[in-house]
Order: C-alpha cells, then structure tokens, then sequence
C-alpha cells in the first residue's frame, strides 16, 4: 500500500528513536484500526478535546510536524482545531465554542463553565472554521472567512494583546469533507514556524503562513521544553467531526515511480497505453474535471477533450484568459501541455496504487536539482500553476518549463529512471511522525549520574564537566511536570538536589537541557 505523506527523515546522525505517545483528554479518542489517527471533537454539541504527546520538544532545535486534519463536512461548521504549545503537562484543555478547546475564560452559560487553572504561557497556530463577533462585550475579531492565527496565552480572541499576528483567511472552505495535509516547521535560528497547508487538492492550492518571534524567551520565560498536541472543540451550533492523523514512517520500497509526457497521455486510446488509462480513470481520480492555473485557468473536463488536446506545442507563456476544453487551435502552449501532463500523472499517482509499483506518492518525490532543488513534486507544482496563471511568483516561465519537462520525461510508462528525483531522505530537520520523535540525546557521553537510582524520593544529579545555563526537567511517565531548576552550572561534580517524596512511586525521566543539548535518564521511586 502507498502512503502518500510529506515527510522529511530524522538526523542521520540521530540513531535513537523513542517511541512516543499522545495523551487523550475529554471528547477526544483513538480511532480504532487507524494508528496515528484521532478524533478531536465529535459532531456533538459543546465538546471540547485535546491530545499531547508525552515527549516534549526542544524549541532550541528545529523539527518538523505533518499532519492530514479534518475539520468536517458543513461550510459553517463549528468550531476549528489548533496546535499548541504549552508547559502545563499532557493533560492541558482550554473551553468549547470558540475556544477551539485551547483559550481558557469565563463563559456565560452552564454549558460553558470557567476554566481552572486558567491561562497559562503557550503559543498556539489555531484553525478557525467558524465566526463568533461578540463575547461577554468583546468583539474577538473573527474574520467571516476560515482563517489562520497565531496566537498565545490560552486567548482565542484576535482582539486581545496576546495576538501575536492579525488572523489570516483560508483560500476555501476547508470544511469539505476532505483531509488536508498541514506541515508545521520551526526554524530554531531564525525562530520562525512555517504553516504549510494544502487548502484545496483539485486544483491543488498550498498556502504558507509563517509566525517569527523568540517565543522561548517572550513566552515560556527561557525554558525551550514544551509539550505540543493538539485541540479542538465545537459550540451551539452545527458541530464539526473534527481528526486529526499523522502520517506512517516511509516505506522502504521507494523505487521508479511512474510519469508520462504530453504525447502519451494524448494519445489515441490503444491496446494498455497511456490514451487508454486516461479514458478507462479518469473521471475516478478527477471527478469535477481537472484544473490547471491560478488566476486564469485551464479546466478539461473529459478525458476526451484532454485527448484532442495534447500533445499542443507552441509557446511557453502566461496564461492571459481561462479557457474551458480548449483546442489545439485556440491554445498552443507548451507550458500548459506539461502542467497538465504533471497534474495527470500525480492525480492518477494519488488515486490509484496501482498506478506505479513505488512505495513513495510522486508528489512527494524531492526534485534533486536545478531551481526547485530539494521540493516536492508537489510543491513546485503548485508554484508551477502560479506561474502558469499569472500569479506573483519569484520564478520564471522558462524554469518551471523546464523542471515539470525532466519530471514529465524521469519516468515515463514506470520503465525509466532518469535520476531527476530523488526519495525522501535525511535532512537537518527532525520529523515527528507516527508519532515517533528523534531523542538528540543519542551517542553522547552520559553529562550527569542520578544518585541514588533507585530512591525512595530523594535523589541528586551529579554533573560531569556541564557549564553554562542547565535546566533539569523531571516529569512522570505520563508527561507531567513534577519539577524543575534552573542554574549555572560551573564546575566538575556540581550537584543538585530534588525531593519526590510525596508523588507516587514509579518511573520518572529526567531531563537536563544545555547548550549542548537534551540527555534523559529515569529514576526509579520506590515506596
């Protein structure tokens, strides 16, 4: 079976993975048979969820998060999803409505009761479906459109100084019934988190929101350790099935995938050639036709009118006007024949997993040179059809001319392999998947020994050589912060002392972060 996903592989140099696992609270659930999948909030009335992973991440190092969210079936649909960062442990929920289950207030109605312990520092990426104009006397600022906000301190109101950026609209409905796959990446140096959300798959419209701020110091008061999950919730009225799902691990048998160019797909059905799986598939993998473009748009809606089309020729150039099942005659442009012959064949890829033997989707292939090098298939095509529709766009006609050429002829029928793309592969960025996160921790020598291991709760940390700020972070096997300190260590065999007397006995992990990193150990309390 293929996935198709977005993935980026762990550190290389990282050969230590943990398994990590997400806490459920409230309305949220596992879905049965699909690991890696959860329900937020069902359809109810006033349901409220939140998952967290019990690993936190380092906002000292950069990561990465895919995930494919689901935020119903009905365009005022109710109330959204969010991303959260937060300190206060896994079991961290805010309110229904629209407190998309992270802001924490004094509601007005039983169904929605104060939240205790109230907000707390946490930066957050919400996903809002649904406007709510006034609330207790304030106007919170909802846009009429579904929008993205980057926001912080458990607040959900864009009228608020918390805000950390005004809220920015969605290019659709994404109460669609369909599944989006949304990349979250944080850049530890330029302390910027990038949202990469595919909006739309036919056309196929990726919008990029990005937030820069040093949310280490302003927010969490210098501790980079964070617990991150996700929330949502609906109110009183028309509530969202709202899922989420993180992708599987790559699969292995990443080989030649399959392409085709403008001339095999436009070709006179015959015998098992390309002509005659466009008309046998086609109306399956594009059920309303298939679009190419941006501002101006070539649609074919037939798999007929695809073949009296190509192969087209002519000039590479902007599209000036839309046209509809264009002919050759009206529209000669070699740009549009290998957009089109793209779209095809990662249409076809994405819908049938027969379509070629690779374990690995074609849009997720990474193009390995040239001036897209190290993007998706995916990605550049979606900058191909701003290009190609007159959208801003910082590259030329020529270069996506180009690029989609050698993807169109890598390929072609699934027996060659030109070398173009590459599979996914390692990178300086850490994935969390399914849900897997990469312990950096992995190949250094032990920085401090807990003595004594184990202990009936009193315990100390004695530090080999550590200098500089050190923080030590103990939680319980749950994920949740029982205590932590932190000095500047100076010197060789410096201590620390912690006393976990009155939490119940059972394992608990020990983190101390530094300038060098994160290390983890357990300590054993025993009663």
């Amino acid at each position: 079976m293929r996935y198709v996903y977005s993935v980026l592989l762990a550190l290389i140099l990282v050969p230590f993975i943990s398994q990590a696992q997400f806490v459920v609270n409230s309305a949220a659930s596992a879905i049965p048979g699909s690991p890696g999948c959860y329900v937020l909030t069902p359809p109810d009335l006033y349901q409220r969820g939140s998952i967290f992973n019990s690993t936190l991440i380092n906002l000292n190092q950069n990561f990465e998060v895919t995930t494919s969210m689901y935020f119903g079936t009905s365009d005022v649909g109710a109330d959204g999803m969010a991303f959260v960062f937060q300190q206060e442990g896994t079991s961290y929920l805010g309110n229904v409505g629209a407190g998309i289950g992270y802001h924490r207030f004094a509601g007005q109605t039983p169904e929605m009761p104060y939240d205790n312990p109230g907000p707390v520092p946490s930066f957050i990426i919400e996903f809002d479906t649904y406007q709510n104009d006034v609330i207790a006397g304030q106007n919170i600022g909802d846009p009429a459109q579904d929008h993205v906000g980057f926001m912080s301190n458990s607040n959900a109101y864009h009228t608020s100084s918390t805000t950390l950026k005004a809220p920015e609209v969605l290019g659709a409905n994404i109460e669609d019934d369909q599944w989006h796959t949304v990349k979250f990446t944080w850049n530890a140096t330029t302390k910027t988190m990038t949202v990469q959300f595919t909006t739309t798959n036919s056309p196929l419209l990726m919008q990029t929101f990005t937030y820069t701020g040093d949310i280490v110091n302003t927010i969490f008061a210098g501790n980079p350790m964070v617990y991150w999950g996700f929330t949502a919730s609906t109110g009183s009225f028309n509530p969202g099935h709202q899922k989420i799902c993180f992708p599987p691990p790559p699969p292995t048998n990443c080989g030649p995938g399959r392409t085709q160019t403008p001339g095999g797909w436009g070709a006179d059905p015959h015998g098992n050639n390309p002509g005659t799986y466009l008309h046998k598939n086609f109306t399956k993998a594009f059920p309303g036709g298939v679009t190419i473009g941006s501002l101006h748009t070539v649609k074919f809606t037939t798999a007929q009118s695809i073949t009296d089309y190509l192969p087209a020729g002519g000039k590479a150039e902007k599209l000036t006007r839309s046209y509809v099942n264009p002919t050759t005659d009206q529209l000669k442009n070699v740009l549009v024949q290998h957009i089109l012959a793209l779209t095809l064949s990662v249409g076809f890829d994405d819908a049938d997993p027969a379509f070629s033997s690779s374990g690995v989707a074609l849009g997720d292939m990474i193009i390995k040179s040239g001036p897209f090098a190290n993007w998706t298939v995916r990605a550049f095509l979606a900058e191909a059809n701003k290009v190609l529709g007159g959208s801003p766009s910082s590259f030329t006609v020529q270069q996506v001319l180009e690029t989609a050429t050698a993807i169109n002829e890598n390929y072609v029928d699934g027996k060659t392999d030109k070398g173009y793309l590459k599979c996914p592969g390692a990178s300086t960025t850490r994935t969390i998947s399914n849900p897997v996160v990469v312990s950096e921790e992995a190949g250094q020598a032990a920085s401090y020994r807990v003595v004594p291991n184990p202990t009936s709760g009193r315990f100390e940390l004695v530090f080999n050589g550590t200098e500089g700020r050190t923080q030590v972070l103990i939680s319980s096997a749950n994920g949740g912060l029982v205590d932590s300190k932190i000095f500047a260590a100076t010197a060789k065999g410096q201590t620390a002392r912690f006393d976990l007397g009155k939490q119940p006995a059972g394992v608990y992990l020990v983190r101390v972060v530094t300038a060098k990193g994160v290390q983890t150990q357990k300590v054993l309390i025993q009663k």
